[in-house]
C-alpha cells in the first residue's frame, strides 16, 4: 500500500469506512490472511540489497 493507491482498495476502503463510521465489510469466511508492506519500507529494503 501507499500514497498512490486507488481508494477502493481494501485499506483504504477499511480506513475510510471506519473515519465516517461505517460498516467493514468481511468477504467470504473471514478467515484469509495478508500481509501488506508499505511501499516505502518495501523500497527501503531494496536499496539495502
Amino acid at each position: 500500500y501507499g500514497p498512490y493507491q486507488y481508494p477502493e482498495k481494501l485499506i483504504p476502503l477499511f480506513i475510510t469506512n471506519l473515519i465516517e463510521g461505517k460498516k467493514v465489510s468481511v468477504y467470504g469466511n473471514g478467515k484469509n490472511i495478508r500481509d501488506w508492506i508499505y511501499v516505502d519500507d518495501h523500497n527501503a529494503g531494496v536499496d539495502a540489497i
